[in-house]
């Protein structure tokens, strides 16, 4: 998945007016998640996501895993829109995702 699909992905489910780059602000946090928690890289050599990120970048976690950045990003757009019962649920579907995600590559030793 690339960032521009994820946020065009969130942007349809959820109409908002978040800016794009507080979006990819929040879609930084997810990939960095990924990258340190799950594969290990050292959060120093990580370079957040900014208005020069290509939006073609794709996410680490492949498919089907995947899912789990739009569904941060949803969570956050959701919190920031003030819509607590949206949030709650697109917060436990991201956890949920990221837990299945992070058990699939301990099986397969990375």
């Amino acid at each position: 998945m690339t960032i521009e699909t994820c946020m065009q992905l969130v942007d349809d489910v959820l109409p908002n007016r978040v800016p794009a780059e507080v979006k990819l602000r929040f879609l930084g946090e997810a990939e960095g998640k990924v990258r340190v928690e799950l594969l290990g890289e050292e959060p120093g050599d990580l370079l957040a996501f900014d208005e020069n990120t290509s939006p073609d970048t794709e996410l680490s976690a492949p498919y089907p895993f995947d899912q789990l950045y739009w569904q941060y990003l949803l969570a956050m757009v959701s919190h920031v829109c003030g819509d607590s019962t949206r949030y709650e649920s697109a917060a436990i579907l991201f956890n949920s995702s990221y837990q299945s995600y992070g058990k699939w590559l301990k099986r397969k030793g990375v």
